[in-house]
């Protein structure tokens, strides 16, 4: 028999997905999870297993189930928003131990969370996650859109790099740019001048490329990073902080008008 409160710390710690937001389930009012030994973590069907049949000879399960005693699994589905209220509607089948939501996935989080599935409060256990601690400390918009009448009602991921990123070459910034690596968006359009300048019908050359099908600005939204999350929105005080009525999005925009 597992420990509920050790299983949902121990398995939080051990998340690898690219979501925002996570909930343990901890007052279920129906389906209710068995105690058994099993942590299920639920995820967007977005992050892929590695390789079909994954739980067999993989080292990272293995050594999670051996450490901690837990039979450690990761349920996908493509349809997260329908699937995940369903499962917790469903007396037939457990209730998912974790589930990980991504940003926009945040009214389904919040209404699962009001009908009581989720932990009233993570505050009391947030000294034993030194590194949300701190990022709850220093994160203002997580702090403000995950906290309900002083309770922190879902735990939020620190960043990482996302799985389709842009790359810079190494030749070209030795080339056009001095060696160094672009830090500033000026220094930046400043190697893409120099890129342009050394372009020619039978060379073209083009610093800044992206998939999409014509009909937006496709992988380049992604360069709205360098000026704020456009994600980051949240309420403080009875005031809305949104990178559109900031600013930061209209200089995202300006940068690719002259791009």
């Amino acid at each position: 028999m597992k420990s509920f409160k050790k299983a949902c710390m121990l398995a939080l710690a051990l998340l690898l997905g690219v979501s925002s937001l996570t909930g343990c389930g901890g007052q279920g009012k129906v389906g209710e999870t068995a105690t058994d030994n099993i942590v299920e973590v639920v995820y967007n069907g977005w992050n892929n297993l590695p390789i079909a049949n994954s739980y067999e000879n993989n080292p990272y399960k293995e050594y999670i189930d051996t450490t901690y005693g837990f039979d450690y699994r990761v349920s996908l589905t493509a349809n997260f928003s329908d699937e995940v209220p369903k499962r917790f509607a469903s007396s037939k089948t457990r209730l998912p131990d974790i589930v990980v939501f991504e940003t926009r996935d945040y009214a389904t989080m919040k209404s699962l969370y009001n009908q009581g599935f989720f932990i009233e409060d993570y505050t009391p256990y947030l000294d034993s996650m030194p590194q949300i601690k701190k990022l709850f400390e220093t994160n203002v918009a997580a702090k403000a859109k995950l906290t309900e009448n002083g309770n922190i009602i879902a735990l939020t991921r620190p960043a990482n790099d996302p799985v389709w990123m842009h790359k810079i070459r190494q030749d070209w910034v030795d080339k056009y740019a001095g060696g160094k690596i672009p830090e500033t968006v000026d220094e930046l359009l400043a190697m893409a001048a120099n890129v342009k300048a050394d372009s020619t019908t039978d060379d073209a050359k083009y610093l800044f490329t992206a998939a999409g099908s014509r009909k937006d600005i496709g992988d380049l939204h992604r360069f709205q990073f360098m000026f704020s999350d456009y994600d980051s929105w949240y309420v403080k005080d009875g005031q809305v902080s949104h990178p559109i009525l900031a600013g930061s999005h209209e200089k995202f925009l300006d940068f690719c008008r002259t791009i």
